[in-house]
């Protein structure tokens, strides 16, 4: 398949190859063996804005604790290569600062700046998608820091676009990161065959969640 991805943004970024194509096929039979339910938005179900069905890995009925270890991994990994990829870009010390790889906690376990609400493994069928949307969220927990996705097989169009016309082709074991901020407007396009992808956040915690007090 052709490949047409389009990135001319720093800030956003692609890894291939963090996992094998075997080992995204085990996870995308996993979880057509698990239950899942209709994918929802912050102001819940609407097949008209979001169509996909979806599977939180933390509360699935199976035991999806090695794929979680496995996500939490590649997460991390892909963290420290994005701050790399912005260093390349730019010279400012938020970039360079070599303990910005320790401040990432997959989910919440540690009193570090950075945490994760876990992992979503979706699908979506031809022809159904996400409309143009933001990832932006504050809530009491924190504010949504970063996107990733994990492509888990390969798929024509069902593009990742960007409103400034950037967009990101489906390949399994493809992965991207992306700020959450409602500056970065995207669309899950339809895709032509059925399309799986691994997907969640990193957020900021509060200061009070962090120092005990505001």
């Amino acid at each position: 398949m052709i490949d047409s991805t389009l990135i001319t943004d720093p800030y956003i970024y692609l890894e291939d190859n963090v996992l094998s194509q075997v080992r995204c096929k085990e996870i995308i039979d996993k979880f057509e063996n698990d239950k899942h339910y209709q994918g929802m938005t912050g102001l819940g179900v609407d097949t008209d804005v979001k169509n996909s069905k979806d599977m939180h890995v933390s509360t699935a009925e199976q035991d999806w604790s090695e794929e979680d270890k496995l996500f939490a991994q590649i997460i991390t990994e892909g963290h420290v290569n994005y701050y790399a990829h912005l260093n390349n870009k730019s010279n400012f010390y938020f970039f360079t600062n070599p303990q910005l790889k320790h401040k990432y906690d997959p989910h919440h376990d540690n009193n570090l700046e950075l945490f994760d609400t876990g992992y979503q493994v979706q699908r979506t069928k031809p022809g159904k998608g996400y409309v143009w949307h933001t990832d932006f969220l504050l809530n009491s927990g924190g504010m949504r820091y970063l996107t990733f996705i994990l492509y888990l097989n390969t798929v024509e169009e069902g593009w990742t676009q960007f409103y400034n016309g950037d967009q990101i082709s489906p390949k399994a074991g493809r992965l991207i990161f992306f700020p959450a901020t409602w500056t970065y407007i995207h669309q899950g396009y339809p895709p032509k065959q059925t399309k799986y992808i691994m997907t969640g956040w990193m957020h900021t915690k509060n200061k009070t969640d962090i120092n005990g007090k505001n």
